[in-house]
């Protein structure tokens, strides 16, 4: 499961307390609120402004009514602030291929500088087909392979494993044009190059040749 099959996932576990009448006390939803606000602070960082507005969102009246039964006020406050929370995690996630883009460019950007590496692809397309049938190679066979790798440190492989994934999804896009695919995919490639020598160069070329079937890049 990706980041964004992750996300999908919580996003509708937490549909499915909308109508716990036990609201923020019960245990599935304290276990639910605490691992998205995990999820946003490891994606987005824990100053980002979503992360906050999570973290800060209650699920619970600022005033009760004293001597009275407010189960129902509890309860209606507690369904409307988790339908805010769900439509704003529906928002992120319909946005999250661009959201991440944006954060591994700046991460880039950060790392080297403000200066991205001029990344440029020459793959002989005439000779692709052979080269993958005689080596087999594939976007999850690379997966398979980075998983078992024990050069490569584990704190890198989740970060390495989700990219490539991200570029098979940006690959897959019917609805993006080649020279979008190239933007989108030579961000992360970019951000690839910093996740060390073992990595880049077992597995960096494999990524390019793949790859190289987008024709003009």
């Amino acid at each position: 499961m990706n980041k964004k099959e992750k996300l999908k996932s919580l996003i509708e576990k937490g549909k499915e307390l909308l109508d716990n009448t036990s609201g923020k006390d019960d245990p599935k939803f304290s276990a639910w609120n605490t691992s998205i606000i995990r999820f946003m602070e490891r994606e987005f960082g824990s100053d980002n402004t979503d992360t906050n507005r999570l973290k800060n969102r209650y699920y619970y009246p600022t005033a009760l009514v004293i001597g009275s039964d407010n189960s129902e006020t509890i309860y209606r406050k507690y369904k409307s602030d988790l339908e805010k929370t769900i439509s704003e995690l529906e928002s992120i996630y319909d946005e999250y291929e661009e959201i991440i883009l944006d954060k591994e460019s700046v991460k880039r950007n950060d790392n080297y500088n403000g200066n991205v590496p001029n990344i440029t692809v020459n793959v002989d397309n005439s000779n692709y087909n052979s080269n993958v049938n005689n080596i087999n190679i594939t976007f999850e066979s690379i997966i398979e392979s980075i998983n078992k790798d024990n050069k490569i440190p584990e704190e890198n492989k989740e970060d390495i494993i989700d990219s490539v994934n991200e570029i098979k999804e940006i690959y897959n896009d019917k609805d993006l044009s080649k020279k979008d695919k190239w933007k989108k995919i030579k961000i992360i490639l970019s951000f690839l190059l910093d996740k060390g020598a073992d990595f880049v160069i077992a597995y960096f070329p494999q990524i390019i040749l793949l790859i190289g079937q987008i024709k003009g890049i």
